[in-house]
């Protein structure tokens, strides 16, 4: 059985977080990950596309799957194929505020029909001996979600995460103005809250935990471009990779991302991380430019990543030198 407590995740992100990212931020520290959110339907008919999105090595324990859906049946379903394929835990998502998911009343939009979500984490529940977690925000548009923790803990889940925010406010607003929410949640409950929403520094990270009393944290954007947020929380201290440290992971991150998808699709993928890695860095946007526009292979894109590093580096010496 695993432990929800006191645990650092890697959060599941659409489209983000496959092999090669989840393997780096385990490496940093993340103590457990998740697959990107998968479609229940495509999972209980063994989508080829979707498998290739549950696809996970053997050193990636624990790891969890995350689904999204309306169907009851169909959870159950694709339910009884994760328990099969060896995933550690079973994620449902009841949080993402896409118009593309909660359009089709799965996601956040299950927040409106919370007997449908009840039914669902029942039925899932009683159809695997995995433990079932939820990830859900603090409502639809208001913060009701203390009206419902209670049944929602009757259903049957091992754990539940939250993000600070409504699935209206989307990405908007200060989360730490909602802190008070999560703590009444976790006040009402018995089982491990995982906080979650806008940590991105190992302040925001005390913040979160001291303010909501959560049990775990989960980490979503603040690790983009950045897994070394997982040392500097685990460490309890400040970290500045160096520029040498930075341009290594990036180019382990590109050619995981060729091995896994291919050199044409992997380099296309590439262009959000390069954008995440070099978020900052003196003259980031003209290298991004001429990069997306001038490199067409793999040799090309590592070439160019080595000669903006290194006169990068040659920039940030003569900076120092400057100022002694």
């Amino acid at each position: 059985m695993i432990n929800f407590s006191d645990k650092l995740f890697l959060a599941p992100l659409a489209g983000i977080t496959d092999r090669t990212f989840r393997r780096i931020a385990r490496r940093f520290g993340a103590d457990i990950t998740l697959c990107e959110m998968a479609n229940c339907e495509a999972v209980t008919r063994g989508v080829k596309k979707t498998d290739e999105l549950l696809a996970f090595s053997p050193d990636e324990h624990p790891i969890g799957a995350q689904l999204f859906g309306k169907n009851p049946a169909s959870f159950r379903r694709a339910a009884k194929r994760l328990e099969r394929m060896g995933f550690d835990f079973i994620d449902i998502n009841a949080g993402c505020p896409a118009r593309k998911v909660t359009s089709g009343g799965a996601g956040a939009a299950l927040l409106r029909t919370p007997q449908l979500l009840m039914d669902i984490l029942s039925e899932i529940c009683s159809a695997t001996s995995l433990p079932v977690t939820l990830k859900t925000r603090l409502g639809w548009d208001k913060p009701n979600l203390l009206e419902l923790v209670e049944p929602l803990e009757k259903t049957g889940i091992a754990a539940i995460t939250v993000h600070t925010r409504t699935a209206k406010q989307g990405f908007r607003g200060e989360a730490r103005k909602n802190y008070h929410y999560i703590r009444q949640i976790k006040a009402a409950l018995n089982i491990p809250v995982i906080a979650n929403g806008d940590v991105f520094s190992l302040k925001d990270y005390n913040l979160l935990l001291t303010e909501t009393g959560a049990d775990s944290v989960m980490i979503a954007r603040g690790a983009l471009g950045n897994p070394w947020i997982f040392k500097e929380i685990k460490q309890g201290k400040k970290i500045f990779p160096s520029l040498q440290e930075r341009a290594s992971i990036l180019l382990e991150h590109i050619d995981g991302l060729v091995n896994l998808h291919g050199e044409r699709r992997g380099l296309l993928i590439l262009r959000k991380f390069i954008i995440w890695y070099t978020k900052g860095l003196p003259s980031a946007k003209q290298f991004r430019a001429k990069l997306f526009e001038e490199t067409k292979t793999l040799s090309d894109v590592r070439e160019a990543i080595i000669d903006y590093f290194n006169a990068t580096r040659e920039y940030d010496r003569t900076e120092k030198s400057a100022t002694c």
